[in-house]
């Protein structure tokens, strides 16, 4: 929890009239009063008090003009916000229209040129805007008048991310501002996801997604349900990037998963334990279209191996696998029943049904369903 540390204030007389002693102006041009940020506050976002209809998220500081409003409410306290991961800076401002002049609020992200009529004013510093905001008076013509208006403004350097309703908190409390306190939290989502989706190839499901940004992310747990659950189940965590400003990219593979329809979704994780899900994907595993029988591995093998296969859904017959020897003898019947349609994987010991260990030399494994038949060779060694 804070309060904004620093805050300045200033303001100034600006004489209406003309005549006696004082310095004769016979007219000005632009009167303009703004604050342009660095390169490094490219991630930053700009708000302004009459914006947020039309923008309720700020606009982004990209170098990338954004149309925004620029009506300012007069003989009152106007306030625009830029705030990032680095910090925030609150701008507000008391405005009176000046020898009948009403100013505007001023904007300019864009490499070049400024945002003056005709854009032929020349800019300050660098001469290139980075999100620059602030308030803008045109052509002023002299004229009688007496008194003098002042102008207020006040800059609150704050902590990072800031959002709108802070802003409005320290606007509408500029007698006591001591009196707000101001959370620092973001006002933009800590991890920008941008996509997320789901295939399957036979009966593993790969997720994939990618973050436009990150600001402290923990990382990503992966929850699972089928189709019939109610509770999600956790089946894995995927570590994030902290905090990052460019694309960064993430997958999953959910694998020897049973036939069926599964719901998948993200739960990601702040470093602070916060937490947002993401929307709900559906992949769903169907029934091999026809029997196979892949190649075990590893071949050769020394004394282990692994066999996978799939039973197609119109089978319905006994499913039977085994291993014969360069003679055509049996040496194991490692599957022997009725089997459901799905992806079958097993593991040969090296044994035979009688248990003891089989000697090196080449070996065929044989998968039938009663109407086909699938054969391949195996080596051993020792």
């Amino acid at each position: 929890m804070k309060y904004y540390p620093y805050y300045n204030e200033f303001s100034f007389p600006v004489p209406t009239s003309f005549s006696g002693d004082q310095i004769k102006v016979k007219q000005v041009d632009m009167l303009r009063v703004s604050t342009d940020l660095q390169p490094k506050t490219a991630v930053m976002r700009m708000y302004a008090n009459n914006d947020l209809w039309q923008h309720p998220d700020g606009v982004a500081v990209d170098r990338v003009n954004d149309a925004v409003s620029t009506n300012l409410n007069m003989a009152a306290w106007n306030w625009w916000l830029q705030a990032g991961n680095g910090g925030s800076l609150l701008s507000v401002s008391y405005l009176q229209p000046i020898l009948g002049v009403t100013p505007s609020l001023y904007y300019w992200d864009n490499p070049t040129g400024t945002n003056d009529t005709g854009g032929t004013k020349l800019d300050t510093g660098d001469m290139t805007s980075w999100g620059d905001t602030g308030i803008k008076y045109g052509a002023m013509t002299p004229q009688d008048g007496g008194g003098n208006i002042n102008m207020a403004f006040r800059f609150y350097f704050l902590g990072r991310n800031i959002s709108p309703d802070s802003a409005y908190a320290l606007k509408s409390q500029t007698a006591y501002p001591l009196n707000v306190v101001v959370r620092e939290q973001g006002t933009v989502v800590p991890v920008e996801l941008t996509a997320l989706s789901a295939f399957t190839k036979q009966n593993t499901i790969h997720l994939a997604w990618a973050t436009a940004s990150e600001t402290n992310n923990l990382g990503f747990e992966v929850e699972r349900k089928d189709a019939t659950a109610t509770d999600w189940q956790t089946i894995a965590f995927v570590k994030g990037n902290g905090t990052v400003v460019s694309r960064r990219d993430y997958v999953y593979e959910d694998a020897d998963l049973s036939l069926g329809s599964y719901h998948y979704r993200l739960k990601q994780i702040d470093t602070d334990g916060a937490f947002t899900y993401s929307t709900v994907l559906e992949a769903e595993v169907a029934a091999p279209k026809e029997m196979s029988l892949a190649q075990n591995y590893p071949n050769p093998f020394n004394p282990t191996t692994t066999i996978d296969y799939r039973i197609a859904q119109n089978s319905g017959e006994t499913v039977t696998l085994s291993i014969f020897d360069m003679l055509g003898r049996t040496v194991r019947t490692l599957v022997n029943e009725p089997a459901q349609p799905g992806y079958y994987r097993i593991l040969w010991d090296g044994r035979d049904d009688s248990g003891r260990m089989t000697g090196s030399g080449v070996y065929f494994y044989l998968l039938s369903d009663g109407r086909s038949r699938i054969l391949h060779k195996m080596i051993k060694v020792q």
